[in-house]
């Protein structure tokens, strides 16, 4: 079934996660992030390009049989999305696109990913459609999200792996109720609650308003929340998809938004 085994495959694209299990990349680009589907899955494409499906496994000599996988999306059809149709350079690979509804265009034979190991010589692993089993050489990848006031998890769609370098750097203000007014990513400076703590807020040593992180793993365990505030470079010890979320305990009355720029070498 799509939501995998209950064993893990170490050498597996997604090492933490269930042997098997329904898995998705975007583009060609050895470096893109793995997403773990399963059974259902909604999630934001990081990225322009392809979907590419396939199961979590080292190796597929011994595999058989296949899963019905059915995709929908949401485009934006305004105005700067069609400008920006209009100029893009397609590829000249890639599916027209006759209209909206995919499930009604023609059935066309699936297109493979090029297997490269993330070296670009196209001598990788055979049994790695992703190209993942060699991740040394991973390109950084970088993009800037953007993190309400009222958020308690925005989901990053960036999947971190142990010893990647993480640098993170916010700007932008938030307005972290009434009491606290006006913050930056530090969260509110002074005050009693950001000497003593408050216990209440998920990271009690910050001010209302901190931008903080919490690290999912693919089992569905997530880490303590830490403090991000305005920069912090730091090294995943275990793989995970990055959340960000604002340090309060009452978000009815937050507004504003924090522009998070992540890079991760």
């Amino acid at each position: 079934m799509p939501g995998g085994l209950r064993s893990t495959d170490p050498n597996a694209p997604l090492p933490r996660a269930a042997e098997g299990v329904l898995i998705g990349a975007i583009s060609d680009d050895p470096s893109a992030p793995i997403v773990e589907i399963g059974l259902s899955r909604d999630f934001q494409a990081d990225r322009d390009g392809r979907l590419y499906l396939t199961v979590n496994r080292s190796n597929y000599n011994d595999a058989r049989g296949s899963f019905t996988a059915r995709i929908r999306r949401e485009r934006d059809f305004g105005p700067t999305r069609r400008n920006t149709d209009a100029a893009r350079n397609r590829d000249q690979n890639s599916i027209e696109e006759e209209g909206d509804d995919i499930f009604g265009a023609p059935t066309r034979p699936a297109r493979t990913r090029p297997r490269g190991g993330g070296t670009g010589t196209g001598t990788g692993n055979t049994n790695d459609p992703f190209g993942t089993t060699q991740n040394n050489d991973r390109e950084p990848r970088e993009l800037t999200v953007e993190v309400p006031g009222n958020s308690q998890g925005t989901d990053s769609g960036l999947d971190m792996r142990a010893g990647d370098r993480v640098t993170i750097s916010a700007t932008g203000t938030i307005v972290a109720g009434q009491r606290a007014g006006s913050v930056s990513p530090n969260g509110r400076q002074g005050g009693a609650s950001s000497i003593l703590g408050n216990p209440r807020y998920p990271f009690p040593a910050a001010g209302a308003g901190a931008l903080l992180g919490v690290l999912r793993t693919t089992d569905g365990q997530q880490s303590q929340p830490f403090l991000v505030g305005a920069q912090l470079t730091f090294t995943p010890q275990s793989d995970g998809r990055l959340y960000l979320l604002i340090n309060d305990d009452n978000y009815s009355d937050n507004s504003g938004a924090f522009a998070v720029r992540i890079r991760i070498n």
